[in-house]
């Protein structure tokens, strides 16, 4: 690997000084932070992903100490974000297919749980039991959602594309009553 020039070196050292400082709680560090952030915005859309940070968090406690799992896994999201998301896609939608991604890894983890569980208490088994059923409803409710707000876009861009110039000829009671059509239709 090669070595970077002494003033690029001495950057990435004050930044990574600056950054330790933030993270211990040294509120002297924070204009200096702000202004980073500010600057280098590929830097606070890192930091500032809390779906991506939940995301690793639930990787980290599924593969624990195993590294190479927890790098298959991550691999495994990454491969699946790709093929849930479209190009067409909003930020509603990506939002959805990162919350998908989190509640896959709960649903698979609560299962391992569950399956591995040697307990015999039927409390402690009822418990494991309902998270995965409820784990499995959020999964299946976001799978919905998005395929909802997905065809919702999808309709109205037909009906964009057959609608004579002007508004259209229906009256305000019949305005779509479902909130994530509305959502869809509000952000085109």
């Amino acid at each position: 690997m090669e070595a970077l020039p002494e003033t690029q070196q001495q950057t990435l050292e004050q930044t990574a000084e600056l950054i330790q400082r933030a993270k211990t709680g040294d509120p002297a560090a924070m204009p200096e932070i702000r202004e980073l952030l500010k600057t280098t915005p590929s830097l606070f859309q890192a930091l500032g992903d809390v779906a991506a940070n939940a995301l690793v968090s639930w990787i980290r406690r599924f593969a624990g100490d195993d590294l190479i799992q927890a790098e298959a896994v991550g691999m495994q999201m990454d491969q699946l974000r790709d093929e849930l998301t479209e190009s067409s896609d909003g930020p509603l939608e990506k939002l959805l297919v990162e919350q998908l991604l989190v509640t896959y890894i709960q649903l698979n983890y609560s299962s391992a749980v569950l399956a591995q569980s040697d307990c015999t208490l039927l409390a402690t088994l009822r418990y494991l039991d309902t998270r995965l059923e409820k784990t499995t409803r959020r999964l299946t409710h976001l799978a919905k959602t998005l395929e909802l707000l997905r065809r919702a876009r999808r309709t109205k861009a037909v009906a964009k594309k057959t609608e004579p110039a002007g508004k259209s000829d229906l009256p305000p009671s019949f305005l779509p009553l479902n909130r994530i059509r509305e959502f869809a239709l509000l952000s085109d």
